[in-house]
Order: structure tokens, then C-alpha cells, then sequence
């Protein structure tokens, strides 16, 4: 209601989003007022959300949005797991004080 102030939002998460299933241009998005929004469900606290339909004219639109919540699932996958930690020998190649490499580099020799 002016003032620049965020209606809503969509956190990108299980759930948040669903693709309509005759249409691959039509979505769902679940929206939560500012901070969650607090509700009351059955007596009790509850996150206030509402769900809102998008469409996009144009597939590529819609393709490039879908790419992109696929590329989100991803990191959120990619972050959640442990990074793997290298059990190998470790070794110290880095020159010891008073160690020099040698490079030679030929040369064309005038007339050959």
C-alpha cells in the first residue's frame, strides 16, 4: 500500500512453487506476507500464505523461469551435502629455500 513496502514474498523451497499440469507456460506460487506473515489455523500459529497463478505469454519465458528454479534446487542440494574431503597422501610440491627450476626453450636456428 505505497510506501515501497514488500507485500509478499516467495521463498524458492519445497513446495513453493508448482507448475500447472496441462500448460508448461501457467504456475503456482506460494507467497508469504513480509517476515512469514503470522496466521491462525485451528487455534493455533500459522505461517500466513496465499497461492498465486503466474502465466507467461511467450514458452521461452517460461522455460527460462522453470531453468532457473531447477538451477535453485540444485545449489540448495549442492549446499546441503558435505563438502568431500580428500583422504589421499598429501604431498608437498612447493620449492624448497635455495631450489630453482630450469627452463630451456629452443630456438629456430636462421636458415632452417
Amino acid at each position: 500500500r505505497g510506501g515501497g513496502a514488500v507485500f509478499a514474498t516467495c521463498p524458492v523451497g519445497e513446495g513453493a512453487v508448482d507448475r500447472c499440469a496441462d500448460s508448461s507456460r501457467y504456475f503456482v506460487l506460494r507467497v508469504e506476507g513480509p517476515g512469514g506473515g503470522t496466521g491462525v489455523r485451528n487455534g493455533k500459529a500459522a505461517p500466513r500464505h496465499a497461492f498465486v497463478g503466474v502465466a507467461f505469454n511467450e514458452r521461452n519465458d517460461a522455460f527460462d523461469f522453470n531453468t532457473s528454479l531447477q538451477d535453485a534446487e540444485r545449489e540448495r542440494e549442492f549446499e546441503s551435502r558435505p563438502a568431500p574431503e580428500f583422504e589421499g597422501p598429501v604431498k608437498d610440491y612447493s620449492l624448497k629455500e635455495g631450489q630453482k627450476i630450469r627452463v630451456v626453450i629452443p630456438t629456430k636456428r636462421a636458415g632452417g
